[in-house]
C-alpha cells in the first residue's frame, strides 16, 4: 500500500499547479508515476496544496462499453483502478481536506459503473472515514449510463 500512497501523493503533486488547482485531485485509473528523485519521498498532504482540497476525481478505468468515434478515450487500454490505490487516495484525501466539513469525490472513466464491484467498496469507505473526521462527504459519477438497470 506505501507505493499507492506515494503514487497518489506524486501525482497530487504534480498536479497542483494545473488548471484544477488546488482546491482538488484527479487520481488516475493506473499508476504512471513511479517513486523518482522528482518528487519528494513523503510529503505532508497539506505541503502538496495551498488550501484544504474539497473535491477528488478518482478515473477508476479508462474502459467503456461504447466506443464513440469523437472520444479520447476510445484507443485507451481497459486500465482499472486498485483497492489499494482507491483506498490511498480516499485516506490522502480525508486528511488533505482538512477542516472542510463538505467533501466530495467524483467517479469518472471510460465508464465508472465497469468498476461498480470497486465503487461498491469505495463509497461506504469513503463515507466511514468521512464520519470519522466530522466530515459529509458527497459521491458522484459520470456515466454514460449504458450499465444503469
Amino acid at each position: 500500500m506505501g507505493i499507492a500512497r506515494e503514487a497518489v501523493r506524486a501525482r497530487v503533486a504534480a498536479l497542483r499547479d494545473e488548471s484544477r488547482g488546488p482546491r482538488g485531485a484527479f487520481v488516475p485509473s493506473y499508476n504512471p508515476v513511479a517513486p523518482s528523485p522528482q518528487y519528494p519521498s513523503s510529503p505532508s498532504p497539506h505541503s502538496l496544496t495551498a488550501a484544504p482540497i474539497r473535491y477528488l476525481e478518482l478515473d477508476v478505468t479508462e474502459d467503456c462499453v461504447l466506443r464513440c468515434s469523437y472520444c479520447f478515450r476510445r484507443n485507451k487500454q481497459p486500465h482499472r483502478m486498485s483497492w489499494d490505490t482507491a483506498k490511498a487516495a480516499v485516506d490522502w484525501f480525508m486528511e488533505a481536506s482538512g477542516d472542510q466539513n463538505r467533501v466530495s469525490i467524483y467517479l469518472f472513466g471510460g465508464e465508472p459503473l465497469m468498476c461498480f464491484d470497486l465503487i461498491k467498496e469505495v463509497v461506504p469507505y469513503a463515507e466511514r472515514e468521512a464520519a470519522k473526521r466530522g466530515k459529509r462527504v458527497h459521491c458522484g459519477a459520470t456515466t454514460n449510463a449504458v450499465l444503469v438497470n
